[in-house]
């Protein structure tokens, strides 16, 4: 059975929708946008203000990078492919070890889906962790959580 990620018509539409409102966003330099439209992703997080001060600015400077924001899209931009690749490959599961980070409360994964189901589907040695307080990026507002569910899944990991 594919799981409901691959399955769904309304996986990746808010962000497909993100990507249609970006329009001219990847031709047109960042340095004259609003400041505030930038921060696409600053609703994407358990706490808005997660991401700010040398954080915030860090971004802005990565994406004023010429092919930055195209870059950035590029993986919205494949949805249609990557999920035709998920249904030819259904059948087949990752073997390696799998650990599947995810905020438990950002609306567009962890509100939505049953993500060790949909993993468990995926890959057989899977370890999986929702990351609570946490939207979309689980690494800028949970760093310590990560840091140390890393650690500990690569510590005796031999791979």
């Amino acid at each position: 059975m594919a799981s409901p990620l691959r399955q769904s018509p309304g996986a990746g539409t808010k962000a497909r929708c993100a990507i249609a409102a970006l329009g001219s966003y990847p031709s047109t330099p960042l340095a004259e946008r609003p400041r505030h439209r930038i921060a696409v992703g600053s609703d994407w997080c358990y706490d808005p203000a997660a991401i700010s001060g040398e954080a915030f600015d860090t971004y802005v400077r990565a994406y004023q990078a010429p092919g930055a924001v195209r870059g950035a899209m590029a993986d919205y931009r494949a949805n249609a492919e990557d999920v035709a690749q998920d249904i030819a490959d259904a059948e087949a599961k990752i073997a390696c070890p799998v650990m599947s980070l995810w905020g438990a409360d950002f609306y567009a994964v962890g509100k939505m889906f049953d993500m060790p189901k949909v993993w468990g589907e995926i890959a057989s040695n899977l370890v999986t962790h929702a990351i609570p307080q946490c939207g979309h990026l689980p690494q800028e507002e949970q760093p310590e959580v990560v840091t140390r569910l890393l650690v500990d899944f690569l510590e005796n990991w031999n791979g």
